[in-house]
């Protein structure tokens, strides 16, 4: 059962990285290199260790990712990295592949981090969340009922949504109303609806879930992403 709310954040790029000016040439050049965030790149061949210290040191520093549940994986021989785990908003995603990609000359950066927004409990949401909520759902042609019920069962759900790995590229929309969840629109297989309506379900606080969503399989099963946050 779902018991969780996702919120969002901001960010800047302000003190992305540091180097020690004074520090003594040679002493400088014996350390894992701390790349400056003006797009300045290390050139010279480096191994695994040293790449994948090198970013999780930039990472580190970056006062939009401190704290942040990333790990960091790097093959040398193909100059590439791979980044995972978990931040909470696609800004700090995007920041994590740029610091990573501008670590060392041509390094290539797969991107297997999950955007799963801050938790809030039940308890912890307010009237403002819902007043947000019902406008995101307006913009999206999605209707929410009157109650904070919800409001908070509908955030819950599209966050799900959004984050579960077996419904990839889904296009859902989402009503609620006296805790009744209606999902609509369009999945790529039977088992993506399955999927979806599993996920209504088991969200705390639903009484019943009318599944409205059509199947339709197109080329590659590729569909339009509806809900982004």
């Amino acid at each position: 059962m779902v018991s969780a709310l996702c919120l969002f954040g901001g960010c800047n790029r302000d003190g992305a990285d540091r180097m020690i000016a004074n520090a003594p040439r040679d002493n400088a050049r014996q350390q894992a290199p701390r790349q400056q965030a003006d797009g300045r790149i290390g050139q010279g061949r480096m191994n695994e260790s040293d790449l994948e210290n090198t970013i999780r040191a930039r990472l580190h520093d970056d006062e939009l990712l401190k704290g942040a549940d990333l790990n960091v994986a790097a093959n040398a021989d193909r100059n590439e990295v791979t980044l995972s785990g978990v931040v909470e908003t696609g800004a700090m995603r995007d920041r994590a592949i740029e610091l990573a990609r501008t670590t060392h000359s041509g390094v290539a950066v797969k991107d297997r981090i999950e955007v799963r927004q801050r938790e809030l409990s039940r308890s912890e949401y307010t009237e403002e969340n819902a007043s947000e909520e019902r406008e995101r759902a307006r913009v999206r042609g999605e209707t929410i009922g009157d109650s904070l019920d919800d409001a908070w069962i509908h955030t819950m759900i599209v966050a799900s949504l959004i984050g579960d790995q077996e419904l990839p590229r889904h296009k859902i929309k989402v009503d609620v109303k006296n805790n009744v969840v209606t999902i609509r629109g369009v999945v790529g297989t039977a088992e993506q609806k399955v999927e979806a309506e599993r996920v209504a379900k088991e969200t705390e606080g639903v009484k019943r879930v009318v599944n409205q969503l059509k199947v339709e399989k197109k080329p590659g099963n590729s569909l339009v992403v509806e809900h982004t946050r």
